[in-house]
């Protein structure tokens, strides 16, 4: 390689460095925005494209709640894959860490470690509203796509979980293995502890929002035992199985 070519890669170098850390992070927004739920919102962005702040809102009937104030920092590793990322550090309701890469019409998602109340699905979530849902979710994932061929799997967990409408609280604590493949996510439930025991699995179609689940469920003391006995079949073993599939 010739002297020339050298100082002519180390030149171009310098401007792409040049680029991150002086333009103003709000270059990125329109980007950004394009692959944001309709939900979401982000505001108060701050900083270069190399690092800056910024928060993130959900919005329900026009009002907007903070979820998460949001640290970015560039990656360089994805740019070996030709794709534009960033190391995420969130706190708030919303908290954890994880990282993100845009491609020309995908979203990659790695190493996500993330957590929040469950009351905070209400504010971006109309059906989580009926049933006044509280304790703790939490979401782990090497690496989830998000495009026209979404795919990937981790681990979505819901500790001390309860609803305003049952009689016990909390619940239990559950995980659900979940399997991400096109507009369809699988799962498969069960039970940490607690006395409703609940095992099973089901499919969620996000085009559509029909959930489904397939599983047994069973109740420690008399309250809950009796509340079971309401719903589904019996399923041999002193528990109901229970099938559904309804509209979120």
């Amino acid at each position: 390689m010739s002297v020339r070519v050298k100082y002519g890669l180390l030149g171009v170098f310098v401007y792409f460095v040049f680029l991150l850390v002086f333009v103003p992070a709000r270059f990125l927004l329109p980007y950004i925005k394009g692959n944001l739920p309709q939900s979401l919102r982000l505001a108060d962005m701050s900083g270069s494209v190399w690092s800056g702040h910024l928060a993130l809102l959900s919005m329900q009937s026009g009002q907007a709640q903070e979820l998460s104030r949001v640290r970015f920092d560039f990656s360089i590793a994805p740019l070996f894959s030709g794709r534009w990322g960033y190391a995420l550090s969130l706190q708030g309701p919303l908290k954890g860490r994880m990282g993100v890469a845009f491609g020309a019409h995908t979203v990659q998602f790695s190493d996500v470690d993330a957590s929040m109340p469950a009351a905070t699905l209400a504010s971006f979530l109309t059906a989580a509203r009926n049933f006044g849902p509280s304790g703790r979710l939490s979401v782990k994932a090497k690496g989830l796509l998000w495009g026209p061929h979404s795919q990937g799997s981790g681990v979505l967990s819901w500790r001390d979980a309860a609803i305003v409408s049952a009689p016990v609280s909390p619940l239990g604590s559950y995980s659900a293995l979940f399997t991400l493949r096109g507009a369809v996510i699988s799962y498969h439930v069960k039970t940490q502890k607690g006395p409703l025991w609940l095992t099973g699995h089901g499919r969620f179609f996000m085009t559509t929002e029909i959930f489904s689940f397939t599983g047994d469920v069973s109740g420690r003391g008399a309250r809950l035992a009796g509340l079971v006995q309401n719903i589904g079949a019996p399923d041999g073993h002193g528990g109901r199985t229970l099938t559904f599939e309804s509209r979120l």
